[in-house]
């Protein structure tokens, strides 16, 4: 693969899946902007890489997302990434407004709003397409992670109904879900890792729930968005991919 000329946005780029995701792009020569809240990380990358560009934004501010969007001169976007997301440990017991706020307009709605703004720019570039980061959480309940799942599962509607309303402007839109993957998400909110508790090492290992037999690291969902990001996509419309090494087939 070959993403030379091309313009590529990368939220949440400054570290994780997005960082795997910036870099592999940067590697096949495109042109990378990376979006993300973390100032020190975001500028670290892009000094040691010509071709990828650091934005500091906090896409829960719809200021921030204005202020970005009017400095924004590139003239085309061939690839917009969403996969900024925080996680936060609550339930139906001790959430509140502003937890469901800061929660949904990070992971939800800010990419939303970069989409309305932007999609002129991507339906005008040579690849046209959007990809979502959602997760497996988005498609099954879980204790603690009431407000993070449902941001999920409506990033997968949303990757529906995108699909649908940009259809007429030449836009392909898909989604990701990723599995269990080894990034900061995966410390858990006792501080503990995920992948080294007695939970993951039965169930999922011992008793063969994760098929594959291993978590995952970023650079498997990075190949993936590439593959949605080429012309070998053109065909795949409004899907969700989960890239969780066959856990959900086990449910």
């Amino acid at each position: 693969m070959n993403f030379s000329n091309n313009n590529i946005i990368v939220t949440g780029g400054a570290q994780g899946i997005g960082e795997s995701i910036a870099l592999e792009f940067a590697k096949l020569k495109a042109e990378v902007f990376i979006l993300d809240i973390d100032h020190q990380l975001g500028e670290s990358i892009s000094k040691k890489h010509e071709n990828i560009h650091f934005y500091k934004i906090d896409l829960s501010s719809a200021e921030e997302i204005k202020n970005f969007i009017e400095k924004f001169n590139t003239k085309t976007i061939d690839v917009f990434i969403g996969n900024a997301g925080i996680l936060t440990y609550k339930n139906i017991n001790n959430f509140d407004f502003d937890d469901a706020h800061k929660i949904f307009d990070t992971n939800l709605f800010g990419h939303l709003k970069l989409i309305q703004c932007l999609k002129e720019k991507i339906s005008s570039s040579t690849l046209k397409k959007i990809i979502l980061m959602s997760s497996i959480n988005g498609q099954f309940g879980a204790k603690e992670s009431l407000l993070y799942n449902m941001t999920k599962a409506s990033i997968e509607n949303a990757v529906k109904s995108l699909c649908v309303d940009l259809a007429e402007i030449g836009i392909n839109v898909n989604g990701i879900a990723p599995g269990f993957i080894k990034t900061r998400m995966s410390v858990l909110a006792d501080g503990s890792d995920e992948f080294e508790n007695d939970n993951f090492k039965s169930i999922y290992l011992k008793y063969n729930k994760l098929p594959i037999g291993r978590y995952g690291n970023p650079i498997d969902i990075a190949n993936v968005t590439l593959l949605l990001a080429s012309h070998l996509a053109n065909y795949i419309n409004g899907q969700i991919i989960n890239v969780d090494g066959g856990v959900t087939s086990t449910f």
